[in-house]
């Protein structure tokens, strides 16, 4: 199944059949999934926070933890290893990246630069993979006024290994990986990018593309209208998931999503995970 988040609520969608369900209302974004703890946690962004809800069956509400030190929050990523499990959230509006470890249920503020106060390099994205190597990637959209970059942090050192600006490339979005490269939505300029090859590894077309995920099947991608932010809950948008076969990325499959606003994140979950 595929899990994907909006401005308007966390949808589910059976990839074979199409049909779609609604599993929350509210404005979620990040999503990610922990098979050390057989769960998912999508993330619901609030006045004074954000919300993450995390369940084990989809069919029924789970927990839900409340961070006043978030602010914003785009991607989270979940790792599990001999470092611990931990739930990586983007504080976009603070600059910063923050670490919750579970279950001794302890945060770790870091920052991303000297002044955490301000969205400077709106850190949207983040990939922790524990059986790559000791790094974790962050990606700084930079808001479109500068290249994108993205940020290799060791998480031994607590230090920035490396700081990689994609030439060219302006409002990314996601970092997933995929057979050993990381995948970014090139959002703007409607391209899916190869981190490893710095070149676009398949183009998606006119579209604001968000929302990555990869399944057997090939690789899915969230298309949403390019629409000012301020309309990005409209239900009237146009807005659809998309795969795309491996090796070749050809269009294989497009299921629209309506009443969705714009499409902020995807995951895919085998059925017996659920």
């Amino acid at each position: 199944m595929i899990i994907g988040t909006s401005p308007n609520g966390v949808f589910i969608v059976n990839e074979k059949t199409g049909a779609i369900r609604w599993k929350l209302k509210g404005n979620f974004f990040g999503i990610a999934h922990d098979h050390y703890l057989e769960q998912t946690i999508v993330a619901e962004r609030v006045d004074d926070g954000t919300i993450l809800h995390s369940f084990k069956n989809i069919n029924r509400q789970g927990s839900k933890i409340k961070f006043t030190e978030v602010l914003d929050v785009h991607q989270i990523n979940c790792t599990s290893g001999i470092w611990g499990t931990h739930i990586i959230l983007t504080d976009t509006k603070r600059n910063r990246i923050i670490l919750y470890e579970l279950p001794k249920k302890r945060i770790t503020i870091g920052s991303i630069s000297i002044n955490t106060e301000e969205d400077i390099h709106h850190v949207n994205a983040v990939l922790k993979q524990p059986l790559w190597n000791s790094n974790f990637y962050v990606g700084l959209n930079n808001k479109g006024t500068s290249e994108s970059q993205v940020m290799v942090i060791n998480e031994c050192e607590q230090s920035v290994d490396e700081l990689i600006t994609l030439k060219g490339i302006y409002h990314t979005h996601d970092l997933e990986p995929y057979q050993g490269d990381i995948l970014i939505s090139a959002s703007h300029q409607g391209f899916v990018y190869s981190f490893n090859k710095k070149e676009p590894l398949f183009y998606t077309g006119d579209v604001w593309t968000r929302g990555l995920t990869v399944a057997p099947e090939g690789i899915w991608v969230g298309y949403s209208a390019v629409s000012p932010r301020s309309s990005r809950q409209d239900p009237n948008l146009k807005n659809s998931i998309n795969l795309f076969s491996h090796h070749k990325f050809e269009l294989i499959k497009s299921i629209e999503i309506p009443e969705v606003g714009q499409i902020n994140d995807l995951i895919y979950i085998p059925k017996e995970e659920m």
